[in-house]
């Protein structure tokens, strides 16, 4: 197995950097709604009952992949304005949900709605913390990398190999991730996985019946595995394993 690259030589290759913050205000959402039980009317948890309350699993330790909303809000829940950075993120999926209206309107499944909320941000550079019981080792500021080399972990349940094309997914249950070294055991990560969806031979396709609908739901798969694309994998790893990944969805 190809060993990954130091820190030191990840971060002299080409490394681009953007100012970033914790998003605070999802972990305060995600705590009001556990207390107040609100899950059970408006919101559909991805992962029930899962551990929010431990020391440090809402911290963004550096390698860790990080996630935004799609449709970030300007204004803090606190009534202050995010003047310093647009990349509001999180890489704890505890406690995260959906809303259930959209759930209900939308047709789709909690899973493909999360994503459709979700998008990739890139890999923090170095730690977060955040101690729900001492907030002297609270720090929400932190460096996000979303270009370059950078060593990160293999979260999925498959053997990621060199030359892989790698995308951004959760977990189908909160038992279906691996230990990382230095990393809450509690801790739900994003899933990093081999993008899986080769595209058909045109020659090949069965276009009988009704041809528009088939089309548009090959290329509405198609195109939900391709925006996920986070980079492409240096070295290789086993689940729970560090690899190096070159950055960027352009490595398609």
């Amino acid at each position: 197995m190809q060993q990954p690259l130091n820190q030191t030589t990840a971060w002299e290759q080409g490394a681009v950097v953007v100012n970033a913050r914790r998003d605070d205000d999802e972990i305060q959402a995600r705590y009001h709604l556990d207390r107040t039980n609100a899950l059970a009317n408006r919101y559909k948890p991805l992962f029930a009952g899962s551990p929010m309350h431990t020391t440090d699993v809402f911290s963004i330790m550096s390698g860790e992949p990080l996630l935004m909303k799609k449709n970030q809000d300007i204004i803090s829940g606190n009534g202050h304005f995010f003047r310093d950075t647009n990349y509001v993120c999180i890489s704890s999926l505890n406690g995260a949900y959906v809303n259930d209206v959209n759930l209900k309107l939308g047709g789709k499944n909690l899973y493909d709605e999360f994503t459709n909320q979700w998008t990739f941000a890139g890999f923090a550079r170095n730690d977060a913390m955040h101690d729900a019981h001492d907030s002297t080792r609270d720090n929400s500021i932190f460096a996000c990398l979303i270009g370059g080399i950078k060593t990160t972990y293999n979260t999925g349940t498959d053997a990621i190999h060199a030359g892989d094309k790698i995308v951004w997914d959760i977990p189908r249950s909160g038992n279906d991730r691996r230990h990382i070294d230095g990393i809450d055991d509690d801790k739900i990560l994003p899933i990093l996985r081999t993008y899986k969806i080769n595209p058909p031979n045109p020659d090949s396709l069965d276009l009988s019946g009704n041809a528009t609908k088939k089309l548009t739901q090959l290329y509405r798969t198609l195109a939900k595995e391709t925006e996920r694309i986070v980079g492409t994998a240096l070295s290789s790893a086993n689940p729970g394993e560090p690899f190096d990944i070159k950055i960027g969805s352009y490595c398609l």
